[in-house]
């Protein structure tokens, strides 16, 4: 009598929190084309610049402009904070963003299926930190494509856009203004692959390869089920989970049963 309750209250759990992971990390590489500055200041900087972007897909935005015409479709969105970070370092040596200066990260979206320009549409998408007077930006626009109006990020592909560049600048703590700027532009823009690993059910290796659902990987959801779950509901446990798994197309008939039968051996 104890055994559905227990299992149906996991499993109303794991479909509350059922969803892909929705942060993304990209790296990119970019090339001087324009400096401000004395050189003194401007030789940190550096031909090259290289870094990383985090973009939180799940983000909600703080600001959200929706606009319904005649002149401008679309949507205007602000982010502050929510997940992203920025981190950079050039061939010169300067080495800013997230990690090295803190600050807040300030995102913004445009995606204007209808805009009054010559072109048509617009779509414009940065990441910028600022922190201790100096700040980075990565940002990219292009106009005359389609697009669905939709200000997201999960659509952004600054290879694709006209204008992408990286902006590299300090302020002077003394005085208003910048003391140095550098403005780089991106040559390559991808996704972060990290090697796959595989599910461990109770210190078993499956061979199967792990995935994250919702906040965690598969591997730590078998861990969290073996702390919360009583030993002799741990292996019942294990077999919902895994249903719920080979029901919503994550993994296959035969996976669930090694999954299963790995719970069954360990416990």
């Amino acid at each position: 009598m104890k055994l559905r309750p227990c299992l149906s209250l996991l499993l109303l759990t794991l479909l509350a929190t059922n969803a892909d992971a929705q942060q993304q990390t990209f790296t990119f590489q970019g090339t001087l084309v324009s400096t401000t500055g004395t050189p003194t200041n401007t030789a940190q900087f550096g031909a090259t610049v290289s870094g990383e972007v985090t973009l939180n897909y799940a983000a909600t935005p703080d600001t959200l402009d929706v606009l319904t015409g005649p002149a401008r479709v679309g949507q205007y969105a602000i982010y502050i904070d929510g997940g992203f970070s920025l981190d950079v370092v050039t061939s010169g040596g300067f080495t800013g963003g997230t990690s090295t200066d803190g600050g807040t990260i300030v995102s913004t979206n445009d995606d204007f299926a209808v805009y009054d320009n010559p072109q048509g549409s617009y779509h414009y998408a940065d990441v910028n930190t600022e922190g201790l007077g100096r700040g980075v930006v990565i940002r990219s626009s292009v106009a005359g494509e389609a697009t669905d109006g939709i200000a997201d990020f999960a659509d952004w592909t600054p290879l694709d856009d006209d204008n992408r560049f990286v902006y590299i600048y300090i302020r002077n703590a003394s005085a208003p203004g910048l003391l140095a700027s550098a403005t780089y532009t991106i040559d390559s823009f991808a996704p972060v692959v990290v090697a796959p690993n595989t599910i461990i059910v109770n210190g078993i290796d499956t061979g199967i390869e792990d995935f994250e659902y919702g906040s965690m990987t598969i591997t730590e959801w078998m861990e969290s089920i073996e702390l919360v779950m009583p030993p002799r509901l741990y292996v019942p446990a294990v077999r919902l989970f895994t249903l719920q798994l080979w029901l919503q197309g994550k993994i296959t008939f035969q996976q669930m049963r090694t999954i299963v039968a790995a719970a069954k051996q360990g416990s």
